[in-house]
């Protein structure tokens, strides 16, 4: 509520949207009315598509939260299995110095084929 001045020092009480538009068709016309009604529609769907994409972001944000999340528990597994991976290739490298020294050749080619396979 609110009591507007006009350019002819009269002034007028304003309860709501229906007197502005009133009050806009007096003063300047019913095409200054349709313009009115044309920016408040476009505000009322702005509106709704500013709340509509603020729900979309929370949810993509929840999303990617999820997906970092994932992603870290992934990094661990790969760290994990590159440590394993570094223990066979030295345990490998082991069992090849042992056996070259005792000049086995079946288990040696053995440990040939876990090479060229990891």
């Amino acid at each position: 509520m609110s009591i507007v001045k006009l350019k002819n020092g009269k002034e007028k009480f304003i309860n709501d949207e229906i007197d502005l538009r009133n009050l806009i068709s007096e003063e300047l016309g019913s095409d200054a009315e349709d313009e009115y009604i044309n920016i408040i529609e476009k505000i009322e769907s702005l509106t709704k598509v500013v709340l509509s994409l603020g729900i979309k972001n929370k949810a993509l944000e929840e999303e990617n939260d999820g997906l970092i999340c994932e992603i870290d528990g992934l990094q661990k597994d790969i760290n994990e299995l590159n440590e394993s991976l570094y223990y066979v290739k030295e345990t490998i490298k082991s069992l090849r110095e042992e056996y070259n020294y005792n000049e086995n050749r079946k288990i040696l080619n053995v440990i040939e084929n876990l090479e060229r396979n990891i």
